[in-house]
C-alpha cells in the first residue's frame, strides 16, 4: 500500500546511527543483535469459516477487556470517524462509554470531513454519546501564529521518532494536537494488518504469492530496483528466518505485523501531548485474528462480525453517508 513508502520497514532511519528494532523482538546488549521474543512456536491453528464464530467470540472479549481496563485506569479519549476501527472501539468500549474523558469528531472542513463527521454522528446516536467537535481552524490556531514555534514542534517530532516517518501535514499534526493532554487516545492501528489488506482502494486484497521476490516486494510497498533489493534481501531473510517453520508461510502477516505497524506507530512518539494506544496490537488479539481464514479477515464482515459480538447496537450501519447539497441562498 502505498503508506509504506513513507517509512523503512526494515528498521533503517535517516539517523546512520539508529535502527528501529522489529515488533515482538528485543535488543540483545551483548552484540546488539534483534531478539525474538513471540511467537517462538506456532501456537496458530486455522479454523475454517464454519468455525470462525467461537474464535470472533474471543477476539471481542479480549478487545472489550483491553478498552475497559484502560478506561478503568487512566483519562482515555476516542476519536470517532467513519472508519470500522472506531466503531469496534465505541463498541468494545461498552457500558464504560460514560467514563470515556472525551469522545472527539473532527467538523466538516471538506468532504471527506463531512463524510467523517456525519457517520460519527450516527455513531453516537447509536451508542448513546456526546460527541466533542474538533475544527481544522481550532487545530491551526494551537500552533502558534509565529514560525519559529512550528519549527521548533518540528524539530522535536523528528527528535522523538529519530525521523523515521515523515512528518505529517501541518493541519493533521495540529488536530492530534487538540486531544487533550496526559490522556490515553484511542486509535485501531494494527487492525489493517490483521485484515491481510495489500491493496490500496477498492481493489479486493489477496495474498501474496508464495516466493521471495513477491515477499520484498510487499515488504517495501513497491517493486524495488535490483540494487534497493540487494540492500535489503539480507535483513529480511534473516529476519524470517527468525520465525518458527511451522509459521513460515505465514510470513505475510508478520511483515505487516512486525515490519509495517511499529514504523507507522512511531509517528505517535512525536506528540508529547498524549499517548497513543491500540487494543488491535495485543498478541492473543493478533493469535487469535490469524487462526481466521485470509478471505474472512480481509472481507467487511470480519470487522462487523466484531461489533456484533460487541454491541449489536452498532452493528449494520452504512460506512458512507450522502452528502447534501448547501442550501440555495435565497
Amino acid at each position: 500500500p502505498p503508506s509504506t513508502k513513507s517509512f523503512f520497514p526494515m528498521g533503517q532511519t535517516v539517523d546512520l546511527d539508529v535502527r528501529l528494532l522489529p515488533g515482538n523482538h528485543l535488543l540483545d546488549l551483548s552484540d546488539m543483535s534483534a531478539r525474538r521474543t513471540w511467537p517462538l512456536r506456532n501456537t496458530i491453528r486455522k479454523v475454517s469459516t464454519a468455525k470462525s464464530a467461537p474464535v470472533i467470540a474471543k477476539i471481542a472479549a479480549r478487545l472489550r477487556n483491553i478498552v475497559q481496563g484502560w478506561i478503568a485506569a487512566d483519562d482515555v479519549v476516542l476519536p470517532l470517524d467513519a472508519s470500522a476501527g472506531s466503531r469496534i472501539l465505541l463498541a468494545a468500549a461498552g457500558d464504560k462509554r460514560d467514563d470515556l474523558a472525551q469522545i472527539t469528531v473532527l467538523q466538516p472542513g471538506n468532504d471527506e470531513d463531512r463524510k467523517h463527521h456525519a457517520m460519527a454522528q450516527k455513531m453516537a446516536l447509536a451508542g448513546g454519546v456526546t460527541v466533542i467537535p474538533l475544527t481544522r481552524e481550532n487545530a491551526i490556531a494551537t500552533l502558534g501564529g509565529d514560525r519559529p514555534q512550528r519549527i521548533e514542534r518540528k524539530r522535536f517530532f523528528w527528535l522523538r521518532t529519530s525521523s523515521a516517518m515523515r512528518i505529517r501535514t501541518q493541519d493533521a499534526y495540529a488536530i492530534d494536537a487538540l486531544q487533550p493532554a496526559q490522556h490515553v487516545v484511542l486509535n485501531a492501528a494494527g487492525l489493517d494488518a490483521l485484515q491481510g489488506g495489500w491493496q490500496a482502494g477498492s481493489t479486493k486484497p489477496k495474498p501474496i504469492r508464495a516466493s521471495l521476490s513477491a515477499e520484498i516486494t510487499a515488504m517495501l510497498g513497491f517493486k524495488p530496483e535490483k540494487s534497493v533489493r540487494a540492500a535489503v534481501e539480507k535483513d529480511y531473510t534473516n529476519w524470517k528466518s527468525t520465525l518458527p517453520k511451522t509459521l513460515q508461510d505465514a510470513a505475510e502477516d508478520f511483515i505487516r505485523i512486525e515490519l509495517h505497524e511499529p514504523p507507522k506507530a512511531v509517528i505517535t512518539l512525536g506528540h508529547a501531548e498524549h499517548v497513543h494506544a491500540s487494543p488491535f496490537s495485543d498478541r492473543l488479539v493478533i493469535e487469535l485474528a490469524l487462526k481466521l481464514p485470509f478471505s474472512l479477515r480481509s472481507s467487511p464482515k470480519f470487522a462487523e462480525s466484531l461489533i456484533e459480538a460487541l454491541d449489536p447496537a452498532l452493528a449494520g450501519l452504512p460506512y458512507d453517508a450522502p452528502l447534501m447539497e448547501p442550501a440555495a441562498a435565497e
